[in-house]
């Protein structure tokens, strides 16, 4: 079923993965876990326990909640009257590269951001949202606002000169009541 693909593409993605190790003050067992760790080419890092859930959560917005946003994408893409069969192949080549570019930028996806958003185009992002249904528009919404793109003129991103740009494109942007 689907589920056994799933972890079959998680096993064969394991090599590199981090894996939390936390045995307390038994710094024994942290020696056996790194060294079982690395023996699976695992990246092994300490994560203390009162870490623990921020740690899971981020995991994921980085993994769960990107399989919500492509389901999310498809389901736009089809009920725009779009070839559905069509959206995941072209969806995931989308993310991969949009991944790769934040690799390439040295993990910093503000410096990977392309499309309306990294340019500052307020008329677009409003057509996106005048084409969604309520909570895709909502999403897409609160999506854009929390973008490291669209928060640099309220002071989040480092300013540098297309910073400075975007902030005068989308000055006043940082509220709902704007998009």
């Amino acid at each position: 079923g689907s589920g056994e693909a799933a972890q079959r593409a998680a096993l064969a993605a394991l090599p590199g993965a981090a894996v939390a190790i936390d045995a307390g003050a038994d710094a024994e067992l942290a020696q056996d876990l790194r060294a079982l760790a690395s023996g699976l080419v695992l990246l092994p890092i300490t994560v203390p326990g009162a870490a623990r859930a921020a740690y899971h959560a981020s995991a994921h917005y980085a993994a769960a909640f990107l399989c919500v946003l492509l389901q999310q994408a498809q389901d736009i893409w089809r009920d725009s009257g779009l070839p559905w069969q069509q959206a995941m192949n072209a969806l995931l080549t989308l993310a991969q590269s949009t991944l790769q570019a934040v690799a390439s930028s040295d993990g910093v996806p503000a410096l990977a951001m392309a499309g309306s958003m990294a340019r500052g185009d307020v008329a677009t992002v409003q057509r996106h949202l005048q084409a969604l249904p309520g909570q895709a528009r909502d999403g897409y919404r609160l999506l854009a606002l929390r973008s490291p793109s669209a928060s640099s003129p309220c002071g989040s991103v480092p300013p540098g000169p297309a910073a400075m740009r975007r902030s005068n494109t989308l000055k006043g942007a940082c509220t709902r009541s704007n998009w």
